[in-house]
C-alpha cells in the first residue's frame, strides 16, 4: 500500500466546490454503485471501480473507510494485455483455416466483414485465456481541507481516475501543481515573490 510505506509518489487534487452534508449520506451507496466488477471469468479487456483501501478484493467495503476527518478507499483497474505478436499468429491461423474451407467451395477471397469477424473472434478467444492484471491505487480524502490524495503520478491513470471520480460522485477535482501548492501555502503578501521566479536550465554544462 503506497500511503503506508515510508515514501510514496502521489497526485494532489483540489475540490473547489463545497460538499453538502447530504452527500455523505449518499456516499456509501455511491461507492457500492460504482464498485469494481470482477472480469476474471469474462472476455472483457478492462474493468475499473472502487474497492476497500485495505483489501482490493473487498467491494462491499466491510473495512472502515473513515479515519477521523479522512475518507480512505481505493481505485482498482484490471487489464488484460494481449501481445500483438500472439494475436497476429492466431489471427493468421484463423484466416488460413477460413481460406482452406473457401477453396473447397470454389472461393478464393475473404470479405472485409468476414475478416473483421475473425479478428473479433480471435481476440475474444485469446482474452478468455488471459488473466487480467490488477492494479490498486489508494485514495485519501481530507474532508476538512477539501483535498484529495491519489497514489499515482502516471498521467493516463490520473486522468482516468479524475474522470471516474466525476462520474461516480458528480464532483470535479483538479490536480494541484507544485506552483499552485506554493500559492496555497504562502500568505498572500508573499505571492509576488513566486511571480518573480524564473526557471533554471539544468541541461547546460558548467
Amino acid at each position: 500500500m503506497s500511503f503506508l510505506r515510508q515514501s510514496t509518489s502521489f497526485t494532489r487534487f483540489h475540490i473547489s466546490e463545497e460538499i453538502p452534508p447530504s452527500f455523505w449520506e449518499e456516499f456509501p451507496s455511491l461507492l457500492k454503485q460504482y464498485a469494481f466488477i470482477d472480469i476474471d471469468n469474462t472476455t472483457q479487456e478492462r474493468s475499473v471501480g472502487w474497492v476497500s483501501f485495505e483489501d482490493m478484493l473487498d467491494t462491499e467495503f466491510t473495512h472502515p473507510y473513515t479515519i477521523g476527518e479522512y475518507v480512505v478507499f481505493a481505485w482498482r483497474i484490471d487489464t488484460r494485455r494481449l501481445s500483438p505478436a500472439i494475436f497476429r499468429k492466431y489471427y493468421t491461423l484463423r484466416v488460413r483455416e477460413e481460406l482452406s474451407l473457401l477453396e473447397q467451395q470454389g472461393k478464393r477471397f475473404l470479405t472485409k466483414d468476414r475478416k473483421i469477424e475473425l479478428k473479433e473472434q480471435t481476440r475474444a478467444m485469446l482474452f478468455s485465456k488471459i488473466l487480467p492484471i490488477p492494479a490498486h491505487f489508494e485514495v485519501v480524502w481530507d474532508t476538512r481541507k477539501n483535498v484529495l490524495y491519489f497514489a499515482s503520478v502516471q498521467k493516463k491513470v490520473v486522468d482516468s481516475f479524475a474522470e471516474y471520480f466525476m462520474r461516480s460522485f458528480s464532483i470535479e477535482i483538479t490536480p494541484v501543481t507544485p506552483l499552485q501548492q506554493a500559492y496555497i501555502m504562502l500568505p498572500s503578501d508573499r505571492h509576488h515573490a513566486l511571480e518573480q521566479l524564473q526557471s533554471t536550465d539544468f541541461s547546460r554544462s558548467i
